[in-house]
């Protein structure tokens, strides 16, 4: 029995890298179309799902992680299609200025490149929260519920904004680390870790 529950155990970890590789690879991608940005709303609702599923048990191999990841991206487009436009553009101009910064040697320059990459990670990590509550609770929820519930839990934001920062800078520096597993990693524990906040969270309106 103790054979079985480490080949089970094995399994399993050997199932959800594979599962993190392939949503991984396919965010990139939807990502670098939209030039990692246009596209992020869709993105991060989608690797939410996919978590969520693949904590249940439910999602199996590669043609199920593309199917899921297809239709999750048209769906959760076209439910928030004003929200993801208005981000996306918003979200597009912080990229530009990252990139443009990059090029000027200043401390002025390095200290902005820092401030939009924090803004480009609140903004992710917003719809996390966003997109969290509602696969979690399948309903909507108000913009400004979501913000509340984001800034709830003060140690778990930090422990997730950390996290979060860490996995894309070794993304940044190590491309090959982004490319691979670095934003299904860091959807995969935002969902462990503030699943338990989301179920406890009651709205009443």
């Amino acid at each position: 029995l103790e054979v079985i529950t480490v080949k089970e155990k094995t399994f399993r970890f050997v199932h959800i890298l594979y599962v993190l590789l392939i949503t991984n690879i396919i965010s990139i991608c939807y990502l670098a179309i939209g030039l990692f940005a246009l596209t992020i709303v869709p993105v991060v609702f989608t690797n939410i799902e996919i978590s969520i599923m693949l904590f249940n048990d439910e999602i199996d191999g590669y043609s199920g992680v593309l199917k899921i990841f297809n239709t999750g991206m048209k769906k959760y487009f076209k439910e928030n299609k004003k929200p993801a436009i208005i981000t996306g553009l918003y979200t597009l101009s912080l990229v530009i200025a990252i990139f443009m910064l990059r090029r000027i040697d200043s401390p002025i320059a390095s200290t902005l490149t820092y401030f939009f990459v924090y803004l480009y990670i609140v903004i992710a990590m917003y719809w996390g929260y966003y997109s969290l509550y509602v696969i979690a609770k399948e309903r909507p929820i108000k913009y400004i519920d979501a913000l509340a519930i984001m800034f709830m839990e003060p140690k778990k934001l930090f422990t997730t904004t950390v996290l979060f920062a860490l996995f894309m800078a070794v993304g940044i520096f190590r491309k090959e680390f982004l490319v691979i597993l670095a934003i299904a990693i860091i959807s995969a524990m935002f969902v462990k870790i503030n699943r338990s906040t989301i179920d406890a969270v009651k709205i009443n309106r």
